[in-house]
Parts: structure tokens; C-alpha cells; sequence
């Protein structure tokens, strides 16, 4: 890198420290780091830009198949009885797929997770009031409510509850709603159970360990990399499995659910590789449910 830095940059000049002499740039762990004449490190930090747009814009996308379609454009300023300001949009890999046009059916334009505010009031909101929850295509400035019962107030905070802020909410209509359905109506999960959640640290796998363990059950989930795996352990989680080998993963929670005498009753699946959904049914007691998503297309009673 410093040759290239030589031969390209002309005006560039590389220093080699010794790190015996700069005992605090040993510590900096990141990729690009510069060193001021009086020795400070200083390193790159996105901050938020206090320019804002000049007027409303919208994500178009005017192809699907690949995400150099995405661009923005200009928006008319809502003129529907009821609108929302939008504050932040979750994203998801349905939205992804969406672009990619790899999504079943017609999912319409990107964005289904917002919060924001009331910009236009009616009588399903006011004027003012902060509200989160699902409207479709809402990777815009202005969302028009089309389906008020899938909007709610934005929790305020009391001694129970604390605020959210509009980036928390955003990320919650579809992961929870996930879980709600798959755990909640066709899983009624009860207390003392035992469920198997995949990919336990993700959006979706997060939500159902946080759910289930709120409900009582016994949660066993797999996850990729060691903080992931101690942090789902730090949650309650009883034992966490591998999620990138199958055979390991076989192996590991065999081994703790023999120990345990036992087997489990629901597993929430979203791993489609390496035969994860064949080695999951072995562990899942007769009967009993196996909830997967779309995109490994199975449900399995």
C-alpha cells in the first residue's frame, strides 16, 4: 500500500513510526488512521449531515434486477387525507429481493417498515402524532396512509415502557410480526417448552429469543461467530449451536439435548443450506411444529 501510495500520489509522503515511540498506535485497531504533526491518531467517523434535502424525494426504482436501478427523485408533496412524514425506514431482505426481482408475486416499490409523523391528520391520527408500523413503499418523504390498522403510536415512555426512538421503531413491524405468527398463532408456544431458534442473533432471531423467553419456554438457538454466540447466552439462551455446519451443528445440540433427555418443540428455521431443516426435524418431538420462512419455503407440521 505505501508504494502504491508513492507512485499515485505525488503530494503523498508515507512515515514509518516505530510503535515503540507511539505507544498509543498500537491500540488503534482501525483501517485507515492518520497521525497529526503533534503525534494524535485521528481516524474516519461518519457524523450526521446537517444539510438536509431541498425538497421531498422518493427511491425509484425503475427496473428490477440489480441495485444500480435504485436512484432518487423528486416527490409531490402528498395530497392523501391521511400522510406521514417519515422519519426512518427498517430495512429487510424482503427489500432486497424486491430489488433483485427474486421476490414471489409483485411486492410493489421498496420500503414496508417506517416510523414518522402525522403530516396530514384524519380520523385515524393527529396532526403532529408520532406513529410507527408497516406502510408499503415508504422509502420516500411523504408515505400515504393506506391502511391505518397497520400504523400505531409511537410508545412515549412511562415507568414501564421506554421511549423509542424513530430508528428503534422502524426496525420492528416485520421481524416482530414474524415472530408473532410463527411462535405466537401457528406455534402457540407455551411456558416450559423448548424451541430451537436459527440464526438466533439476527432481526428475526433476536425478536423470537426475546419472545420466547418472555413467554417462559427454553430457548436453544445456533449462531455464526463466538460474540454472537455469547451474546445470545448473555440473553438467557440456554445453548447456542453452530449455524454454518450442518454436521457440527448436529453433533452440538445432539449431544446437550441427550444429556437433557430431551427434544424440542418448535423450531423456528431460516437456514436453507446444508441440510439444517432435515437435521432440525430430527431433534423436534412427533407432532410438533416446524415454522420456516419463504425464502426456505417450508412449513412443516
Amino acid at each position: 500500500m505505501a508504494r502504491s501510495a508513492r507512485l499515485e500520489g505525488v503530494n503523498v509522503t508515507v512515515v514509518d513510526l516505530p510503535p515503540e515511540g507511539q505507544p498509543h498506535v498500537k491500540q488503534i485497531v482501525e483501517e485507515e488512521c492518520c497521525l497529526r504533526v503533534d503525534g494524535e491518531p485521528v481516524v474516519p467517523r461518519l457524523q450526521r449531515s446537517s444539510a438536509g434535502p431541498q425538497w421531498p424525494l422518493k427511491l425509484a426504482l425503475p427496473s428490477r434486477g440489480s441495485l444500480s436501478s435504485l436512484h432518487l427523485e423528486p416527490q409531490s408533496r402528498s395530497e392523501s387525507s391521511e400522510a406521514l412524514r417519515v422519519a426512518a425506514v427498517g430495512l429487510n431482505f424482503r427489500d432486497v429481493l424486491n430489488v433483485l426481482n427474486l421476490y414471489p408475486g409483485d411486492p410493489g416499490d421498496p420500503g414496508l417498515d417506517c416510523s414518522g409523523l402525522i403530516c396530514n391528520g384524519g380520523k385515524n391520527f393527529q396532526l403532529g402524532q408520532s406513529v410507527f408500523g408497516i406502510s408499503f413503499g415508504c422509502l420516500r418523504t411523504y408515505a400515504d396512509i393506506k391502511e391505518p390498522r397497520l400504523l400505531a403510536p409511537l410508545p412515549n415512555g412511562n415507568a414501564d415502557v421506554h421511549a423509542w426512538s424513530f430508528t428503534h421503531a422502524a426496525a420492528l413491524p416485520t421481524v416482530y410480526t414474524t415472530v408473532e405468527v410463527a411462535l405466537g398463532e401457528l406455534a402457540d408456544l407455551k411456558a416450559g417448552q423448548r424451541v430451537l431458534v436459527h440464526a438466533g442473533a439476527g432481526g428475526v432471531g433476536l425478536t423470537a429469543v426475546q419472545y420466547a423467553l418472555r413467554r417462559g419456554a427454553v430457548v436453544y438457538a445456533t449462531a455464526g461467530r463466538e460474540e454472537k454466540k455469547q451474546h445470545l447466552l448473555q440473553l438467557g439462551v440456554k445453548f447456542v449451536a453452530s449455524s454454518r455446519d450442518g454436521k457440527l451443528f448436529e453433533e452440538e445440540l445432539g449431544q446437550q439435548l441427550a444429556s437433557e433427555a430431551a427434544k424440542v418443540d418448535v423450531v423456528l428455521n431460516s437456514l436453507s443450506h446444508d441440510n439444517f431443516i432435515g437435521r432440525s426435524l430430527s431433534f423436534l418431538q412427533e407432532g410438533r411444529r416446524l415454522c420456516g420462512d419463504r425464502q426456505a419455503q417450508h412449513l412443516v407440521r
